[in-house]
């Protein structure tokens, strides 16, 4: 199991979603967005109110950069799953 974590981690399809999101520090720092409006999207999945501001981000390959955090985020929590339960091991 451990080497399919790997593998994923560093394949093509998921090279995607690190890259995309490799601006997104800077656009914090820069006030281009806030955590508060990247969270909102998590707090309230699919709601596009005038009064909530939900950060999407740029359109990289076919996904928004908010979506592109999904599928990392989805990434990290199956992991801490695999580590969690010893499914896996870091040695």
């Amino acid at each position: 199991m451990t080497d399919q974590f790997v593998n994923e981690f560093f394949s093509d399809g998921f090279m995607i979603h690190r890259t995309s999101l490799s601006a997104s520090p800077r656009k914090l720092r820069a006030g281009v967005t806030s955590v508060e409006e990247i969270a909102c999207g998590y707090w309230y999945p699919g709601i596009h109110y005038a009064s909530f501001d939900i950060y999407r981000g740029d359109q990289i390959a076919g996904l928004d950069e908010h979506q592109h955090l999904e599928a990392y985020l989805g990434y990290v929590v199956r992991l801490e799953h695999a580590l969690s339960r010893s499914w896996m091991s870091l040695q």
